[in-house]
């Protein structure tokens, strides 16, 4: 990340780490609790891995910001499907904490906040003079 904006971008996305990390242990201990099993390594996590690494040698802010955007559209989007399997197997305490991480935006400023993340007004503005597709339009 680089750029006149480089602050604001890193702060987005220490934000979005954070989130990230802070759902980690609460998803893993209700995957114990129902029985399942969690990762074990890195390679573990590798072979599971559903988000794409960009190992680009420079990628342009808003780009970056892009695919932050889809990304969280993505995490969101399985976020809710999984919801719906708790919900059919009675487990509430899972679907209320999914609930809360779906639903950040409106509760609070989030990695998927309109207000203050990618889908923000002043993302959004200067990512349409770089042609990016507007996350309110996809």
């Amino acid at each position: 990340m680089s750029g006149p904006h480089f602050r604001d971008y890193h702060l987005l996305l220490d934000e979005q780490a954070d989130h990230i990390y802070a759902m980690t242990d609460p998803i893993a201990e209700r995957v114990r609790k129902i029985g399942g099993s969690t990762l074990r390594s890195i390679g573990h996590i590798a072979r599971l891995q559903r988000v794409a690494d960009n190992d680009g040698e420079y990628v342009e802010p808003l780009d970056m910001l892009a695919e932050l955007r889809d990304d969280n559209k993505e995490l969101a989007a399985r976020m809710r499907e999984t919801h719906n399997v708790c919900e059919e197997h009675r487990d509430v305490a899972t679907a209320s904490l999914l609930e809360v991480w779906i639903e950040r935006p409106s509760a609070a400023p989030g990695p998927f906040s309109r207000r203050h993340g990618p889908g923000s007004p002043d993302i959004e503005r200067r990512a349409e003079t770089r042609g990016v597709v507007s996350m309110n339009r996809r």
